[in-house]
């Protein structure tokens, strides 16, 4: 029964009476609607809809279209697919990142998600805990911040530059939340091509960011979907 039908039963039904706390705690919307004036909205990934390749996607759907199973929610018996994803696929993006990247990519590493904010919110549930301290950049995506701010995590933002962010800033930010009693436990970034100042975090601050990692012992949480571009 859904809440709509229990509202239609009982007229006094009130689902946000019976919400859960992190629920209630939200403060939606994750993204604030913009002026029609706006033309281009830069707290989203949006890509150009004239990029999208959209002969290639229509053959290929009709190809897979006629592949055994392709509709049912899993290769049969392969119930790891119900949590992680198809496993044939998970099998063809490890490769991918094989070839691109170098080494050997287990495929039972790879979970395929409803996009990215999907992703990181697993990430945050799976991590974070009330005490802990996330550091993201200045400017970022704004369904990262909300969903570690749900956890109960203090999100702390860093500064950056044209060279991404600035590992001085962050190194004090670091100390500071220590001192100030939470746990630093991830670090949260765009690296390449970020959102939405299209910057990338030059190679000598990517290696500086593994050290404060190392010697902190955090998580790097890299959001890397613009790899490609």
């Amino acid at each position: 029964m859904t809440m709509d039908s229990a509202a239609t039963k009982d007229s006094d039904f009130d689902p946000l009476r019976v919400a859960s706390f992190k629920a209630l705690s939200g403060d939606p919307p994750y993204f604030y609607r913009q002026p029609e004036t706006v033309h281009f909205d830069f707290d989203q990934g949006l890509p150009d809809p004239d990029t999208y390749p959209t002969e290639t996607l229509a053959r290929l759907a009709a190809e897979v279209i006629h592949e055994p199973y392709v509709l049912e929610y899993m290769v049969r018996m392969e119930y790891t697919d119900l949590l992680v994803g198809d496993a044939r696929f998970r099998k063809e993006i490890a490769q991918y990142i094989d070839r691109r990247d170098g080494g050997q990519h287990d495929p039972m590493g790879l979970m395929v998600t409803h996009g990215s904010a999907h992703g990181i919110g697993l990430v945050g549930n799976a991590f974070l805990d009330p005490g802990d301290a996330v550091f993201v950049e200045d400017s970022t995506f704004p369904f990262g911040v909300r969903y570690f701010e749900a956890t109960g995590a203090k999100v702390i933002h860093i500064e950056i530059d044209e060279d991404g962010m600035k590992m001085d800033v962050l190194e004090q930010a670091i100390q500071d939340a220590i001192a100030s009693g939470l746990r630093p436990k991830m670090v949260y970034t765009i690296a390449t091509h970020h959102l939405p100042t299209g910057l990338v975090l030059s190679l000598e601050r990517r290696h500086a960011l593994l050290e404060l990692a190392s010697r902190f012992d955090m998580m790097i949480h890299e959001d890397n979907i613009y790899r490609e571009y």
